[in-house]
């Protein structure tokens, strides 16, 4: 499961919807783009759906932001900051 301000990589964008609800949605993820998890909330049929910061959608007819399903992303591998300054490091000394 994902954390809030988590960074993650989009791998799925097929979306596919009924006429007229991407009316809900201002932007939609795009596959291999970056983005952070804003919030984590239920989804519709038990799913569990993200907001992210990069995207804010329009309130829905029940009074909410539509979010996206976790499902259509995967973590970003971030190495730590430390790790990536050793490793160029020692690329340049080796």
């Amino acid at each position: 499961m994902f954390s809030l301000n988590q960074r993650v990589v989009c791998v799925n964008d097929d979306f596919k919807l009924p006429d007229g609800y991407d009316r809900y949605f201002s932007a939609f993820p795009v596959k291999d783009k970056d983005y952070t998890i804003r919030d984590i909330l239920p989804g519709q049929g038990g799913e569990v759906a993200c907001h992210l910061n990069e995207i804010r959608n329009p309130i829905n007819k029940g009074g909410v932001e539509n979010g996206y399903s976790v499902e259509r992303f995967a973590p970003l591998d971030e190495e730590p900051a430390a790790e990536a300054v050793e490793q160029t490091f020692a690329s340049f000394t080796s």
